[in-house]
């Protein structure tokens, strides 16, 4: 870790595993699972949006983006526990879905309490 960068490696993470649930709806509503032609749209809309509205923010490292999207992935997290206890062909989807969602949490959590203690020390 570089003085100038405190807790990359947890944003780092946080941040694909944010990317990585993107994708994994993407092609889940896409190819892999998709719901019926008729739902396709507000699927993706309901999904994928909320996740693209704050795309920028987590990627310019925005301390209260990183806080609500920390929030909201616990939406996915409860999304993906429900797919994962549904029939068969889903269930690896939601368990990547939780996986997914848990760690953007606990990552994005752990790099704002990272950033902001060493914020409040000041340059050294």
């Amino acid at each position: 870790m570089t003085a100038g960068m405190p807790g990359r490696g947890l944003y780092l993470t946080a941040l694909a595993c944010y990317l990585g649930l993107i994708g994994l709806l993407l092609v889940w509503l896409l190819w892999l699972a998709p719901p019926p032609p008729a739902l396709r749209t507000p699927a993706l809309l309901v999904l994928g949006l909320p996740l693209l509205l704050g795309l920028r923010g987590v990627l310019h490292r925005r301390r209260y983006t990183l806080q609500w999207t920390g929030m909201l992935s616990l939406a996915y997290f409860v999304h993906g526990v429900l797919a994962g206890t549904g029939p068969a062909p889903e269930r690896w989807l939601g368990a990547a879905e939780t996986t997914l969602a848990l760690g953007y949490f606990g990552c994005a959590l752990l790099y704002l309490r990272v950033s902001r203690r060493a914020a409040a020390a000041g340059p050294h």
